[in-house]
């Protein structure tokens, strides 16, 4: 069962490291566009 629940941790954590790095950079550009288009 413990072992089970690692895994199962490792497993969400690989996930959101997968969603993460696009959502970042999706984030960023749109930061980055929003500062350029005020100034």
């Amino acid at each position: 069962m413990i072992v089970g629940a690692v895994i199962w941790g490792i497993g969400i954590f690989a996930f959101a490291l997968d969603l993460a790095p696009p959502n970042a950079a999706y984030i960023y550009s749109n930061y980055r566009n929003n500062k350029t288009s005020k100034s």
